[in-house]
């Protein structure tokens, strides 16, 4: 099934309610529940619809649950903490800035005069950003039409002052993919992107898909009903931390010893392995086998 779903482009929309989506209605003995029923779209649906959720309510009757299916717009904060891009480090002008706002001058102990100087880089970090990376894969982009609109006046009459706007524009353009390759790396958070096309069609799914299943798109109140709303849901949020404060802690139990000594316990052999030396070759055995 999941090369089927993964051939045809389609995924598991974000779901809550019931996990277990059938049951047979039968005996102790021969009682079982799985899920049968998923909801599914392909990218296109999904970036139409971003906000879609799905909810499985318990069943009455049936052997089924069935599902409700909410798309409503998707209103977003239009204010975003802080991000630190790795792709700055590798911009001409980051290190000038850096430079300039920690030779500053701030009184206090060290922490505080760190994080005061850190406090006073953001908004400069900011300015760059939106001056000279923001919006990093049009301005990928219009480079790479630059180049190729020099490229093809350079083939018609070679003149040494347009093959120098050639190489200053190719130098460009790969400071500028240099710089997306990065973006995109910490934006999905993968490994092997090393040595790979881009595939930004992919890797944007990739984001959304993410962003999809980390939101919070109903909550159940105490008295068992749901909030839809996005304020509906951020009040609850906050009203249940608010509760939380004042009060004790939950007890926890300590471990009883006598209980652990009863049970399987590591011998002096365990133990010696335990502290044994390891050679590449038995990562590379484990790995394999």
């Amino acid at each position: 099934m999941a090369y089927c779903l993964l051939r045809n482009g389609l995924e598991d929309l974000k779901a809550s309610g019931c996990f277990h989506t059938w049951f047979n209605n039968q005996g102790n003995d021969t009682w079982m529940r799985v899920k049968l029923d998923h909801v599914l779209g392909n990218s296109r649906w999904m970036k139409a619809y971003e906000a879609a959720h799905a909810y499985f309510p318990e069943s009455d009757l049936s052997d089924h649950c069935h599902v409700l299916i909410s798309w409503s717009a998707d209103v977003r904060d239009t204010k975003f903490s802080f991000r630190f891009l790795n792709m700055w480090i590798k911009t001409p002008g980051f290190c000038e800035i850096v430079q300039q706002v920690w030779n500053s001058s701030v009184e206090g102990y060290p922490m505080f005069r760190v994080s005061s100087k850190l406090k006073m880089l953001k908004p400069h970090l900011k300015a760059f950003h939106k001056r000279v990376t923001s919006n990093i894969g049009q301005r990928v982009n219009e480079a790479r039409n630059k180049l190729l609109e020099l490229q093809g006046h350079l083939r018609n009459s070679f003149l040494a002052e347009l093959k120098m706007k050639v190489d200053r524009c190719t130098k460009k353009l790969k400071r500028l993919a240099m710089a997306e390759e990065l973006f995109l790396k910490q934006l999905v958070k993968v490994n092997w992107y090393q040595g790979m096309d881009k595939g930004s069609k992919y890797f944007y799914a990739l984001i959304k898909a993410r962003r999809r299943r980390s939101k919070i798109s109903s909550l159940v109140r105490e008295d068992g009903t749901r909030a839809m709303a996005i304020q509906d849901t951020s009040s609850e949020i906050v009203h249940y931390y608010q509760s939380l404060l004042g009060t004790a802690p939950p007890r926890v139990h300590s471990i009883n010893s006598m209980i652990l000594q009863e049970g399987a316990m590591l011998t002096d052999a365990h133990n010696s392995l335990l502290d044994a030396q390891f050679s590449s070759s038995n990562v590379y055995c484990f790995i394999l086998y």
